[in-house]
């Protein structure tokens, strides 16, 4: 509410220039971790917060004479980031006591993480060598002996004159 009174009260004036500004509210997962995502506490603050986003539209948009933007982000990035990626973990090498039988099911293979890496580099050499490959062949189909070399120029018991 503050930043809505600052707004209005004349600090942000239209200067053609492109300003951003990022507010973040952090409050509202751990009020929601806390009491539950349907509580009434946490409806309430939803509620609230979005009245103070629409008072903060406005303000922007009084105050930057309607040229403004105002996009409201809600991410639960909190909870679904991890702190540390499960790839660069160091792997346990772990020694069967028992010789294990081999799985015939598909999702028992296991592929090591440079899997996909492995499969680019190939696929677009794959692709880039069979176009190259495309045009080679087309430009021999396209070469006239008598005409595109010079080989068959240097060859010739007598030299031909080109018009």
């Amino acid at each position: 509410m503050e930043a809505t009174c600052q707004i209005n009260s004349g600090a942000i004036s239209p200067d053609n220039i492109i300003d951003f500004y990022n507010f973040r509210f952090r409050s509202l997962h751990a009020l929601s971790d806390l009491h539950g995502p349907n509580s009434l506490q946490t409806k309430e603050a939803k509620k609230l917060l979005g009245g103070a986003l629409i008072e903060l539209s406005k303000a922007f948009t009084k105050a930057y004479d309607g040229a403004v933007l105002v996009t409201a982000v809600c991410t639960d990035v909190a909870h679904t980031r991890r702190a540390v990626r499960s790839a660069r973990l160091p792997r346990q090498v772990t020694t069967p006591t028992t010789p294990a039988a081999p799985s015939a099911s598909p999702s028992s293979t296991s592929y090591s993480a440079d899997y996909a890496a492995i499969f680019n580099i190939l696929l677009w050499f794959g692709v880039v060598f069979v176009f190259t490959l495309v045009a080679i062949v087309y430009a021999i189909m396209d070469m006239d002996p008598g005409r595109d070399s010079i080989i068959y120029r240097m060859t010739s018991t007598r030299m031909k004159k080109d018009n």
